[in-house]
């Protein structure tokens, strides 16, 4: 092994250059990017619910404001069957969803809609101008409502850390 010592020194951290930037660069620098993925639980049954969670890890500098907005959500399965849960997703996210005209179809939609994303076709196909689809917007009252709801909790968050 080997060691050495230097003098103190500065560093001058200097702005990256404006030139031979690409038209769509977002001001993250880094190295080792990796995106993964989980879905939980590991075993499920037809209409449980699970979680999607994406990671991107990597090391350098990200601003927070590059991550492109979410334009459209859409909802399938059980749960789309149900207006009220419907209205209380889209309220609780705060922008609207696009949910099938018949939701007999529930699972199937869903799996459906990604193997056709797995072929490399759209995972939406449709516009609810097509009548197909319907779109279920935010609620202004029952925002009142959880508003407040999650205030509680999460002051209640805060006392069990």
């Amino acid at each position: 092994s080997f060691s050495t010592r230097l003098a103190p020194f500065r560093i001058e951290v200097q702005p990256l250059p404006e030139a031979k930037r690409p038209t769509n660069f977002s001001g993250a620098v880094g190295t080792r990017f990796e995106m993964t993925q989980k879905l939980t639980p590991d075993h499920v049954r037809p209409g449980d619910l699970v979680t999607a969670t994406y990671t991107l890890t990597f090391d350098g500098y990200c601003p927070s404001n590059i991550w492109p907005a979410i334009e459209r959500l859409s909802l399938t399965g059980g749960g789309a069957r149900s207006d009220l849960w419907v209205r209380l997703i889209a309220t609780a996210l705060g922008m609207p969803l696009t949910v099938a005209s018949s939701t007999h179809a529930g699972p199937a939609l869903g799996a459906a809609r990604l193997a056709r994303a797995g072929t490399g076709g759209p995972l939406i196909a449709g516009d609810p101008a097509d009548g197909q689809l319907r779109r279920v917007t935010p609620d202004p009252a029952l925002a009142v409502v959880l508003g407040d709801k999650r205030a509680a909790f999460d002051a209640h968050l805060r006392l069990v850390r």
